[in-house]
């Protein structure tokens, strides 16, 4: 065998499964999604590329963002904050 064709199988044998590993996709998470003083529609769960759409009553407006998109890795953008959650201002 020679070197050339060792390692075309080396990396035959070991590309795919580190290539699966990068790609990956994870749900996001409920946590810190609410809003108060309104409601939020989901496009698809909390699957990848799923938008979350906030509402709120006439006169108001979400914030401190009007949807979030969940990436492949489970994080949503813009990120949830617990500390500060979204919420209907006037």
């Amino acid at each position: 065998m020679t070197l050339a064709t060792w390692v075309c199988l080396v990396v035959v044998a070991v590309l795919p499964p580190l290539c699966a590993g990068v790609l990956e996709e994870k749900d996001c998470s409920a946590e810190g999604l609410s809003i108060s003083g309104g409601n939020y529609t989901l496009s698809n769960g909390m699957k990848p590329d799923s938008e979350v759409v906030y509402k709120c009553a006439e006169g108001y407006y979400p914030s401190p963002t009007t949807s979030r998109r969940c990436h492949m890795r489970g994080k949503w953008s813009p990120a949830t904050n617990i500390k500060y959650p979204a919420e209907c201002k006037r």
